[in-house]
């Protein structure tokens, strides 16, 4: 058998179009797949989320409207380089024998993730442009 990480009564979020509605005796449930998992999560605070497996939360780095000489940049242009700090990971990837691959990263590594990954999340006064969970092989290059 191999191990999971995710408990009975914890609250979870997952992928957006993930898993299967079941109703047991009444209920409604949703059924996932352990790879839909994004994380746990104790409150409301998406900033306070625990990644799961090889995933990786990153708070956006804010958009810059201009160049550092001073050149204004489209909303498309500045939008094509996702950057961000990570705030927290997951324990790793979790192998077919139970173990786990190590992580690369640690908190407070700034980070270029590949567009279009992950899944974002609203900003909030801890992070004005927002979070991202992306898994680890969506990020491209460490900053630092």
């Amino acid at each position: 058998m191999v191990p999971i990480d995710v408990r009975v009564g914890d609250r979870v979020v997952y992928s957006k179009y993930a898993g299967t509605e079941v109703s047991v005796a009444g209920v409604a449930h949703l059924v996932l797949k352990s790879e839909d998992v994004i994380g746990t999560l104790d409150g409301d605070d998406i900033g306070a989320l625990k990644p799961y497996g090889d995933r990786v939360l990153i708070v956006k780095a804010a958009l810059t409207p201009s160049t550092s000489g001073g050149v204004l940049l489209p909303s498309s242009a500045s939008d094509s380089v996702p950057t961000g700090r990570v705030r927290a990971v997951g324990p790793g990837k979790l192998r077919d024998d139970g173990g786990r691959d190590a992580m690369l990263l640690d908190a407070g590594a700034a980070v270029l993730y590949a567009q279009f990954s992950g899944m974002e999340f609203e900003a909030d006064a801890q992070a004005p442009a927002g979070y991202v969970v992306v898994r680890s092989d969506d990020i491209m290059v460490r900053l630092e």
